[in-house]
Order: structure tokens, then C-alpha cells, then sequence
């Protein structure tokens, strides 16, 4: 399990790690800056004239440690302090103290003298101002180089639990995370400066957080393979049965993206309720689906409610509308059906008019699939609100309507009411194309029809719906995706399994 972790939650893994376990900041700080040498030279930094650009804080300090291993192991090494040098940390001036004994060359300049590599420890994580003054004249000469560049736990100036950028930031080639991956990491735009990222084992374990472990991990793809695993002997009932409410009159697509991804995903049956007028279209595409007439408002639903009665998860919302038909159908769904529901699209449109208790008590099996857009409507704020920290948009929106939020965007992020958050770092930018939103609903339901619990059913299901969209890319190109391309790799878990392995080593 890889737990990710914000500012607040490192800084008291920190002090529990000094404080209560007894390791000495500087112990830290040495590892920390062992584990930084060690970067550069598995990553094939050249090291032929090397700077190093150092704040007065603990994050500079770890820098002037990196500086001093270096010039013992005979590296032509610059250090640069940027800031005023009697306001550091005590770690700071201990290192600069021991710089100053070894001689270590200083300059006050950041002009390129020709630097192979820069070493970027200006900022570390919780950075909550804009960087400006001399910090930001320092971030644009170090980006103005032609050097690579490798960032000290975190590259500067980005928010280390939202990924984003504060005025302006380093831009990284690689970055060496200390003991845990950041959020700010992974999430964009701040994984665009982070370059490869390295996590780097210097003594903080899971030990350091005393039981509070952190909320936010990643989702890998282990996660997934339990899902898809089938027992030799079973049958089409075994694997669960999906009820697909989608598509309006001529918005056929919608249904049939989600309907034949729960059956590429290994649902045993779907079911689609839409408008009589896309039957033959469905029948067509989906020939293994049964399809249901839409009843009109007035008919009181008896073939929607015995649909419901047969189902096992119900996908609600891709192309359904949002009039007043498409709202009684909402409610009808939400009065009559307790089990696990997908509500995605046009649903979420809708839900957003609805009071925040209107999905009652069913927060373990009720899953919202917004994109930012909608997102802004459910929270009644902005998309560059919702696009500002994706992560706490999740969680307010699982807590607001009790309920698993997944926050669709290029680093989807999967939270649960009680706060648990993963964030998935696969995909490509193929899945941003028309229905691959109802490809990964579709998936999300047949989990859940097979058991899964929403949560990690759907966590589980955005890993494999990047996982399709990587594969699809490499064959059909980025560009050349369509969201029809993603189904037939939904299924490849022996493939997809080979893949995980080698990627969880």
C-alpha cells in the first residue's frame, strides 16, 4: 500500500519520528541527502559541474548536506543560498556551519556558468504564499538553465496537497520524495513539474503516523485484480445483473458505451431502460442486452420497478435528459431501489437540485462519477474552484451527499464519505474523448454487481478504465482513440495482469 500524504500529515510523521521514536532531525536530514546523492547517480545526472540552490529552511538544508557528500566524493559543487541566511532553521545553519569547514565553493550569482545539473532545495512541502521576490527571480534562473534538474523532496513552488503551482515553480526533471509521495505530486499541473518521481525510503514509516494513518494513497493496480478474477465453475448469474438507465431519443451512444462496458468488465447480464426509438440501434450493437421501453411520467414506472427488483447495480444518467420526466425518473429510482447505484451525466445535473440528504442512507452503495463541470454545479461553485484541489473537492462532495466521489479528471481521485481518498496516476490523455465517461460508468457497475464494495469497486474501476485507455493509446494512438476502442480491452486482464506486475515491482 503507497500512501500519499499532505504537508500537515508529513509534518507530524516529522516531529512523532524526532520527538517520540528519538531519531534525530539531522540522522534525517543525513539519510535524506544520502538518498538525493543516490538519485543523481542512478538517474544518470551529470555531475561534471553541479549547483545547488538552497532556501534557509530545512528543505535548504537538506540541499547544503546533498552539496557537502558531493564535494567529498570530489564533484565540482556550487552552493547558492537564496534568502537571508540569518533567519534559518537550526538544521540550516548546522549545514551551512559544516559547508563553510569543508570549504564548499559559494556564490551569491545564478547565472549559468555552465551547470550539467541543479540541485533545487529552495522550497519543501507546505508552501501555503505565492513565491515572489528573490525566491522567484531563483525559479526562473534555475528554469532558465540548461541543466537538468533534480528537486529536493518536492520542486518548488508547488502545493504539496493540490498540485498547484504558487505564483511560480521549479520545473524538475526528477524529484526525490522523502519517506511518501506528495499529493501535489501527482495531481496537475504539479506533476508536469515533477519529473520522474523517486520516494525514497530515510527512516519515516507508517510507524510515524501513530495509528492516523493517512486518507489519501494511490490506487494500484493489484487493487484491481481481485475484481476480475472468475471461478471455474459458475454461470451468467454468478458475476451479477446491471441495469442500465440511459439515453434520451436519438442519444443512443450514451446506453450503449455503459451497457457493453459492464459486460466487457464481466457483469453476467445487462439490462438497458431507454426510449423505444433507440431499441433497434441497441439491439444492433448490443445484441447481448435485453432492452426496456421508457414509461412516460404518467404511468407510474411498473416496468422500471420490476427492473429494479431484478437488478444488482443500476447505472442512472448518461443521456437521459434533464426535464421533468427525467427528474420523476431520478426519484422514482431513489424511493424504490437500496442497492449499489451509479449516478453519473445527466444524474448529477439533476442531483444538484436536490437536497444534500436526498440519497439517505445508502452511502455505502451510491457512486457520483462528476466531471469538473458538473462537480461545479453539485458543490454550487466554480470549476476553477473544483480544478484549484480535486482531492478536497472529492471528499466534500462524498461528505455533502454521503456518498463515493469520483472526481474525474487526468488524475482521477476516488473519495469516500469518512474521508478515505486514492488517487489513481495511470491513464492517457486518449480517455478524453466522447463516452469514455459512459465506458467508465459501465465498468463502475458491473463491480458493484459483482460485489465489490463502492469503494474500492470504484477506485478499482477507474485503474482499469486508465489501464484500457494506456493500451489503447499504444495501439490506435492518442489522438486516434474512441471510446468504442476502449471496450475491447476491458477484458484483457491476463494482458493487463503481466502489465501490473512488472509495474508494481
Amino acid at each position: 500500500m503507497k500512501y500519499i500524504v499532505t504537508a500537515e500529515e508529513m509534518k507530524r510523521a516529522d516531529a512523532y519520528t524526532m520527538n517520540t521514536i528519538g531519531i534525530p532531525s539531522l540522522v534525517l536530514m543525513e539519510r535524506a541527502a544520502l538518498k538525493t546523492v543516490e538519485a543523481l547517480h542512478t538517474e544518470q545526472f551529470c555531475l561534471d559541474k553541479v549547483l545547488v540552490v538552497c532556501g534557509v529552511g530545512n528543505n535548504g538544508g537538506d540541499g547544503m548536506a546533498v552539496a557537502r557528500l558531493l564535494f567529498l566524493e570530489g564533484v565540482d559543487v556550487t552552493v547558492c543560498v537564496v534568502g537571508n541566511r540569518e533567519k534559518a532553521s537550526d538544521q540550516a545553519a548546522q549545514q551551512l556551519h559544516i559547508l563553510e569547514f569543508y570549504g564548499v565553493p559559494m556564490t551569491d550569482s545564478l547565472e549559468d556558468r555552465g551547470y550539467t545539473t541543479v540541485v533545487d532545495a529552495l522550497f519543501g512541502v507546505g508552501l501555503s504564499r505565492d513565491v515572489g521576490g528573490v525566491y522567484a527571480d531563483a525559479v526562473a534562473a534555475i528554469n532558465a538553465m540548461q541543466a537538468r534538474v533534480l528537486a529536493v523532496d518536492i520542486a518548488s513552488g508547488v502545493h504539496s496537497d493540490t498540485g498547484r503551482i504558487m505564483g511560480c515553480a521549479v520545473q524538475a526533471d526528477a524529484s526525490v520524495a522523502f519517506a511518501f509521495a506528495k499529493a501535489g505530486q501527482l495531481l496537475y499541473p504539479g506533476t508536469q513539474n515533477t519529473g520522474k518521481l523517486l520516494v525514497a525510503d530515510i527512516g519515516i514509516t507508517e510507524a510515524s503516523f501513530a495509528g492516523e494513518l493517512p486518507e489519501m494513497r494511490l490506487t494500484e493496480n493489484e487493487d484491481i485484480w481481485k475484481y476480475l478474477k472468475r471461478r471455474t465453475r459458475s454461470n451468467k448469474g454468478t458475476y451479477g445483473k446491471v441495469l442500465v438507465i440511459a439515453g434520451r431519443k436519438g442519444v443512443s451512444g450514451a446506453a450503449y458505451f455503459s451497457a457493453s462496458a459492464a459486460y466487457h468488465t464481466g457483469c453476467g447480464l445487462v439490462k438497458i431502460y431507454t426510449e423505444e426509438s433507440n431499441r433497434q440501434i441497441l439491439q444492433t450493437l448490443v445484441p447481448e442486452a435485453m432492452v426496456e421501453e421508457r414509461e412516460l411520467l404518467s404511468s407510474g414506472y411498473p416496468r422500471l420497478l420490476e427492473s429494479l427488483s431484478w437488478a444488482d447495480a443500476v447505472v442512472l444518467g448518461p443521456g437521459i435528459g434533464t426535464d421533468l420526466s427525467s427528474r420523476q425518473l431520478l426519484e422514482t429510482v431513489l424511493a424504490h431501489y437500496q442497492g449499489p447505484l451509479v449516478l453519473d451525466a445527466d444524474a448529477l445535473t439533476l442531483l444538484a437540485g436536490f437536497p444534500e440528504n436526498v440519497l439517505g442512507d445508502r452511502a455505502a452503495s451510491c457512486v457520483l462519477t462528476p466531471h469538473p463541470g458538473e462537480m461545479a454545479r453539485l458543490l454550487h461553485t466554480t470549476v476553477g474552484e473544483i480544478t484549484a484541489d480535486i482531492p478536497g473537492a472529492a471528499r466534500k462532495a462524498a461528505r455533502k451527499f454521503q456518498a463515493v466521489c469520483v472526481m474525474k479528471d487526468a488524475r482521477t481521485v476516488t473519495a469516500a464519505p469518512d474521508g478515505q481518498t486514492w488517487i489513481n496516476n495511470a491513464g492517457s490523455s486518449a480517455l478524453a474523448t466522447g463516452g469514455s465517461g459512459d465506458v467508465l460508468t459501465g465498468i463502475i457497475a458491473a463491480l458493484l454487481a459483482k460485489g465489490a464494495p463502492a469503494f474500492d469497486g470504484a477506485a478499482a474501476a477507474v485503474r482499469l478504465h486508465a489501464l484500457t485507455g494506456e493500451a489503447s493509446a499504444a495501439e490506435n494512438g492518442v489522438r486516434g482513440t474512441l471510446a468504442g476502442d476502449l471496450l475491447g480491452y476491458i477484458g484483457r486482464e491476463e494482458a493487463f495482469y503481466e502489465k501490473m506486475k512488472e509495474q508494481n515491482k
